[in-house]
């Protein structure tokens, strides 16, 4: 249990700073190349923070599969979202909150059970 409070807190961590970094480049860049970074932000701090804190993971070949993981679900996210824009008339902004809770749980346990896996982690 404590494992879930600690990944909701890192993930709030993460998109606060995740924003912030698109916020302070927005002006500068492009929004592509902002959004971009901002998305390479989060997935180091998170990595770090989740590896770290939230599953006291020491090994440290884990980063692919987690950066693999959060691809996997920015895609599949992408596709729904659009799947269900184009056979919906539901808010896009609710229908991407669900989404961002579905697949948090989601990663909540591909992380837990599939990259922090192993004599290593302290769960």
């Amino acid at each position: 249990m404590i494992e879930l409070v600690r990944f909701f807190f890192v993930g709030g961590v993460v998109v606060f700073f995740s924003y912030l970094t698109f916020l302070i480049l927005l002006p500068i860049f492009s929004v592509s190349l902002s959004l971009f970074t901002s998305y390479v932000v989060g997935i180091f701090l998170g990595y770090i923070l989740n590896r770290n804190w939230t599953f006291r993971f020491r090994q440290k070949k884990s980063f692919v599969k987690y950066f693999l993981l959060y691809l996997s679900s920015y895609i599949l996210n992408l596709i729904i979202l659009n799947i269900i824009i184009i056979h919906s008339s539901q808010d896009i902004r609710v229908i991407q909150l669900l989404l961002i809770l579905l697949f948090s749980i989601f990663n909540f346990f591909a992380l837990k059970f599939i990259v922090f896996k192993g004599i290593d982690s302290k769960l």
